[in-house]
């Protein structure tokens, strides 16, 4: 730890000469800007200053022989990150090795109780094992102390949380959907269910799924079983659930089309076929997206030949044969995207 906190001190200071370098050559920067001449630099290079006239002290302008000022700065701002990075690593360092320090002392500590019961044991010449245990029992004791005061702590914090929710939710005045509100929402439940079945859904049928007005699922899909509403994720396949994430953000957008929503018009889909979901259930998904009219869809996926049939590429190409290919735009990564460069 000392070893690290003279690597930081050292850091620190370091990092402070930067910042003040970087304070002289931003004032230097003004001066430029303020007499509006491009030779400043050249100036200070030669050794004169370029307001006085005056010879410059050639620890200063040496510096300034290879790199112009505002080339030298935005280096010293780049070493300048660089030693903020490091100092913070450091200090994460030193609280990782003082929480060591605290378990070894622990360690230390009941080693030390043991050393003691048995001196004591060696003196009355009595049972060593019972001494262990009884040495177990108290260290156990101190453990469950200690956890007891923390459940209490906790217990008291949710208390007062559960005070203050019950409050909150006392002084809230109920809120009723317009007739506009709910026209959305209807349409929204409409477009879901659409797509969910046209994705492949088949956990539930399509009476059982709702998009909920009620509090806390407000908004969302649910399924419906005895007048009771379940989140759909937990009434659906593992594919199924991705299923129906697919279905709601483009449902969310084709209402916000049709009723001038707040919808940015972007969709990001990093590996949406997870759990092995079927060919021609990624196909309807991919055509659905490219039919959509006023945005943007970007689909990352990658591909792994596990079978003899049909390579990974080939199966794209069978998902994507029926779109029109000017509205999309394949963007294929041969190699590693990350790569060490040589």
């Amino acid at each position: 730890v000392n070893i690290k906190k003279n690597s930081l001190k050292l850091s620190e200071n370091e990092l402070q000469k930067i910042k003040s370098e970087i304070i002289n050559l931003t004032d230097l920067q003004k001066i430029k800007k303020l007499l509006n001449n491009n030779t400043i630099t050249s100036k200070i290079a030669q050794g004169v200053c370029p307001t006085c006239h005056k010879e410059v002290d050639s620890s200063f302008y040496s510096k300034i022989e290879v790199m112009g000022v505002d080339d030298n700065k935005e280096y010293l701002v780049a070493q300048k990150k660089i030693l903020e990075v490091y100092i913070k690593s450091i200090n994460k360092e030193i609280e990782q090795q003082k929480e060591i320090i605290l378990f070894l002392a622990k360690e230390h500590e009941e080693t030390q109780n043991i050393i003691r019961y048995l001196e004591k044991d060696i003196v009355l010449n009595t049972n060593m094992a019972t001494y262990k245990e009884i040495v177990n029992l108290e260290t156990k004791i101190k453990l469950y102390k200690k956890v007891e005061k923390h459940i209490y702590t906790i217990k008291k914090e949710l208390d007062t949380l559960a005070n203050d929710w019950k409050n909150n939710e006392m002084q809230k005045v109920s809120y009723d959907l317009s007739i506009n509100d709910s026209q959305k929402i209807d349409l929204l439940q409409k477009y879901f269910k659409k797509y969910l079945f046209e994705f492949g859904y088949g956990s539930k049928d399509s009476d059982q799924i709702h998009i909920s007005k009620k509090p806390f699922e407000q908004y969302f899909p649910v399924v419906k079983i005895f007048d009771k509403e379940q989140k759909i994720r937990i009434n659906s396949s593992a594919s199924d659930f991705v299923r129906s994430l697919w279905a709601y953000y483009i449902s969310l957008f084709e209402v916000s089309r049709e009723k001038s929503g707040n919808h940015i018009g972007l969709f990001i889909f990093d590996e949406p076929a997870q759990h092995a979901m079927n060919e021609s259930d990624q196909k309807s998904f991919l055509e659905r997206l490219s039919k959509l009219d006023g945005c943007q869809s970007i689909v990352f996926s990658s591909f792994e030949d596990k079978d003899n049939s049909l390579t990974g590429k080939e199966k794209f190409n069978n998902m994507i044969k029926d779109i029109d290919k000017s509205k999309i735009n394949i963007i294929e990564i041969v190699e590693h995207s990350i790569k060490i460069i040589t």
